[in-house]
């Protein structure tokens, strides 16, 4: 990865090199912080993606677990409504014989 930091490349008359100045040190200083910032959030964004994977599969899950309890609800039902209406012949056709 590039670090885009100042360095001191100057070299004074006496052989050594010239420090970064004040405004430079600032710069160097706010652009660690921003690379620790993008770092961080670049970590947020991978947990939030695995999160959200993670809440479509169980809503996925959830969907499916529905829908066969839904398809049960309907046979059980479709079931009583033909006792109830074999209950009703039946006591319709007990009322008529008497």
């Amino acid at each position: 990865m590039m670090k885009p930091f100042i360095y001191d490349k100057e070299v004074t008359t006496e052989g050594t090199k010239k420090p970064i100045s004040r405004a430079e040190e600032v710069l160097n200083r706010q652009t660690k912080n921003a690379l620790a910032r993008n770092s961080l959030l670049q970590k947020i964004e991978r947990k939030m993606d695995k999160i959200e994977l993670s809440i479509e599969k169980e809503i996925g899950g959830m969907n499916s677990r529905l829908q066969k309890h839904y398809a049960e609800l309907k046979e059980k039902m479709e079931r009583l409504e033909e006792e109830t209406r074999k209950i009703k012949e039946t006591r319709r056709f007990n009322n008529s014989a008497h």
